[in-house]
């Protein structure tokens, strides 16, 4: 299970990339397409994590896997966290 959280902004496109390993640890790649270029590239290399728009988003995360899963260890709710969404929009 993964997000993918893609930031546009002028000077092009950041692709943040995570997933849960170990039960309690979370993966993070960050690729980045330049607005003059056509692919990704890795970026998390240079040792960028994400920026404070995107902390929200991995706050969630934290919570609903907490929530779902860590909590419920014996008969943990996949479908459960994967159905818990964010709405920023308020």
């Amino acid at each position: 299970m993964a997000t993918l959280i893609l930031h546009e902004f002028n000077a092009g496109c950041f692709a943040v990339i995570n997933w849960w390993i170990d039960k309690n640890m979370l993966q993070n790649f960050v690729y980045l397409k330049k607005s003059n270029k056509s692919n990704f590239e890795i970026y998390s290399d240079r040792g960028i994590t994400t920026c404070v728009w995107e902390m929200a988003i991995w706050w969630h995360e934290r919570n609903a896997w907490i929530k779902h899963v860590l909590l419920r260890n014996e008969n943990p709710d996949v479908e459960g966290y994967l159905n818990d969404n964010l709405n920023l929009n308020s």
